[in-house]
């Protein structure tokens, strides 16, 4: 398999989980003890199984390239995404200051992969 699919793959399901436990977050229930309202939440659920897919894949990705290249890429990509989808799909503001820092991140992104 291209290892550019499997760190796609990779960043993809790191967001994806790091907006499911924001959303689980927003929709528990505090009447529940802390177990409670977290073993049954679906996006809980969802966004720890994503977490765990993301674990194999990154595994797989460092098989096949540097560290130093890997998890920067990761970490920056996953980032911008999470940033987008706070303001698209969970209605965050986001600042002057933080879209310089996206563009900032961009740019570095593409200086690691060059």
């Amino acid at each position: 398999m291209n290892i550019y699919v499997v760190l796609v793959l990779t960043i993809i399901l790191n967001s994806v989980a790091n907006i499911l436990i924001k959303v689980a977050m927003n929709h528990s229930d505090k009447t529940k003890g802390l177990i409670g309202q977290y073993a049954f939440n679906p996006y809980f659920i969802g966004g720890v199984a994503a977490f765990g897919l993301a674990l194999i894949t990154y595994s797989y990705v460092l098989l096949k390239m540097k560290l130093s290249v890997a998890y920067p890429v990761i970490v920056s990509s996953c980032f911008l995404i999470v940033l987008a989808s706070s303001w698209f799909y969970l209605n965050e503001s986001i600042s002057l200051m933080q879209l310089v820092g996206v563009l900032l991140i961009a740019s570095g992104i593409w200086l690691v992969l060059k």
